[in-house]
């Protein structure tokens, strides 16, 4: 990966981009399926959205010296807070559920590159003996998408979903 902090979001925007394009090809009648433990493919659609609308606020919260509200409600995997988030974003209109997804992204990349490389790198609160910085919650960001990609892989291709 490059060292220009800056590229982390055009990694986060393409991977978004191929999960979209993939989760559009998804048969109608897949899309209710679960495939990730107990959500289907709108389950993780809605997961993004609230991610999205999370890290939003995880940038001004850093910004401001402060540590992100959701750390609050640590537990693994984040098990809880998902559930809220996707609860909170869930929509049985796939068309609407696709275009609040569409929003989301939009709002999450213009705030992000809104921000300088420094503000992407810059220190923010510890949080169990390191601190927070945007470019990690990038990092994060593009991991999960990743898996979730590698995920709607496997649904398609009828195989195991990756852990």
């Amino acid at each position: 990966m490059t060292t220009d902090p800056r590229s982390l979001i055009d990694v986060l925007e393409d991977q978004r981009e191929r999960l979209v394009a993939l989760a559009l090809t998804v048969p109608p009648e897949l899309r209710k399926t679960p495939f990730v433990g107990k959500w289907s493919l709108h389950e993780v659609i809605a997961h993004l959205i609230g991610w999205d609308r999370t890290n939003i606020n995880t940038v001004d919260d850093l910004l401001a010296g402060r540590l992100p509200a959701f750390y609050d409600r640590y537990e693994p995997n984040w098990v809880a807070y998902n559930d809220d988030l996707v609860a909170k974003h869930s929509d049985d209109d796939w068309d609407a559920l696709m275009q609040e997804l569409v929003e989301s992204q939009t709002a999450a990349l213009l705030k992000l590159r809104s921000l300088s490389a420094e503000q992407l790198t810059q220190p923010g609160p510890v949080w169990r003996t390191r601190p927070i910085t945007i470019a990690g919650v990038l990092r994060f960001a593009t991991k999960d998408e990743y898996e979730h990609l590698g995920q709607i892989e496997a649904l398609i291709a009828g195989t195991s979903p990756p852990l």
